[in-house]
């Protein structure tokens, strides 16, 4: 290649495209293979926490959670059964906070996926978020200060961020249900309105909202439902498999992986 100034330089196989369309497809592989490597290395090094399986004794407060492998399930004896109350409602916040870090963890790891795959995952971040705040609805029911105070406060900033984003149509119309009423233009004003920085702005204010409300009315249920379960039991001893009480998703556990013959599924 000559340049103007006379000078001439070769240009190595590979690196010469026809196009400013080839150039960016280019440019576009080479970027998502980085990253895929990125998140490979993330995945083998170090993998968000959350996504592991239990190797250490954990407490949870987490119903769906009960069965597992190496779960002690602790919660208050009015959430056992089926009455709607203060407690078992901030259980099931806690919960939905757990699937959300579940999702947070997946697209972690998953970054170098097509923008579609994100995006599903984020519809049912979306979901999840909508839960939350069904579930301070109801807890402002039971609660009568923090009705006519906190959970004011928390409706401000979800009618700032639904003019923005409109989470709450987005979960009737394409995640939660999938209505056919829609036309073109709507589906791509949702789609573009699933992306991390909606999603973040939602999440932050529900995390800041949710501690700022268990700090000052429920400080034991923030220990038992949220502090407790982030820290494994130092010192206890591991459970084994707890039979048909729990069925995993595959059919299986890993249950070993003895030297020289990789992983070992133990079969129900």
């Amino acid at each position: 290649m000559e340049f103007d100034n006379g000078k001439r330089q070769r240009i190595p196989n590979g690196q010469y495209f026809k196009s400013q369309v080839e150039a960016e497809q280019h440019c576009y592989r080479v970027a998502n293979d980085a990253w895929r490597r990125e998140c490979v290395n993330r995945l083998l090094n170090d993998p968000p926490e959350q996504l592991l399986p239990n190797f250490r004794p954990r407490i949870t407060g987490n119903p769906l959670r009960f069965a597992e492998r190496n779960m002690m399930f602790v919660a208050q004896s009015n959430v056992w059964g089926s009455e709607v109350n203060e407690q078992k409602i901030i259980q099931v916040i806690a919960m939905t906070f757990e699937d959300i870090e579940m999702l947070i963890g997946m697209l972690e790891i998953l970054a170098f996926m097509n923008d579609y795959a994100k995006k599903l995952i984020g519809k049912y971040f979306v979901v999840e978020l909508n839960s939350i705040f069904g579930l301070l609805s109801k807890l402002k029911d039971l609660n009568k200060e923090y009705a006519q105070l906190e959970y004011q406060d928390m409706l401000k900033e979800i009618d700032r961020l639904e003019k923005k984003y409109k989470f709450r149509f987005i979960r009737d119309k394409i995640a939660a249900h999938k209505d056919s009423n829609i036309d073109l233009k709507s589906y791509i004003n949702i789609w573009n309105a699933i992306n991390y920085i909606s999603l973040n702005e939602y999440w932050t204010m529900f995390v800041t909202h949710v501690d700022k409300v268990l700090m000052k009315y429920y400080p034991n249920e923030k220990k038992i439902y949220f502090l407790m379960r982030q820290q494994p039991l130092e010192g206890a001893i591991a459970t084994t498999s707890k039979g048909n009480e729990y069925i995993p998703f595959f059919g299986f556990e890993i249950i070993g992986c003895p030297q020289g013959r990789g992983l070992v599924a133990g079969h129900r």
